[in-house]
């Protein structure tokens, strides 16, 4: 009788487990966000071979219709950071703790989760754009340490 019970409850559990699984595994996949102020466009540059890149732009409160100049952030990896970057600048921009600044955030898609079973390439494009030319330690392909291409397409 104890064994009965056993194998009840580890089926029951398990019915729960699946279920589980079905209902994260059947989600939705949200819309991308899109945030006040800001533009995103792709550039591709004469100096990076294969360098295909998506700008992310965020523009401070009243930007269009002000008449004057605002110094740049430029944000690498804005894949991941573009956000997070634009609304830390805001907040602080609405305290007065910062003047007013425009984030350029540099992307190499339009949103990271592109890269997830992808992350060889997403890796591959950081090794040439952020490594020195001459770098020892990781400068085993040719695709990597171009640093100084990168540089002049900014």
């Amino acid at each position: 009788m104890k064994k009965f019970y056993l194998i009840v409850t580890i089926a029951v559990f398990l019915l729960f487990c699946v279920n589980g699984l079905k209902a994260q595994t059947t989600q939705t996949k949200l819309k991308q966000v899109c945030y006040d102020n800001s533009e995103q466009f792709s550039v591709t540059s004469k100096y990076v071979e294969s360098g295909t890149y998506i700008i992310k732009v965020g523009l401070p409160i009243g930007y269009s219709s002000a008449n004057k100049s605002y110094p740049v952030l430029y944000v690498l990896d804005g894949d991941g950071f573009f956000g997070m970057t634009n609304e830390i600048a805001l907040g602080l921009e609405i305290n007065k703790l910062i003047k007013e600044i425009i984030i350029v955030a540099i992307s190499y898609t339009t949103g990271f989760e592109q890269y997830m079973g992808a992350v060889d390439i997403y890796t591959r494009n950081r090794y040439r754009d952020y490594l020195p030319n001459g770098d020892t330690v990781f400068l085993k392909e040719k695709y990597i340490g171009k640093a100084d291409n990168f540089l002049k397409f900014i």
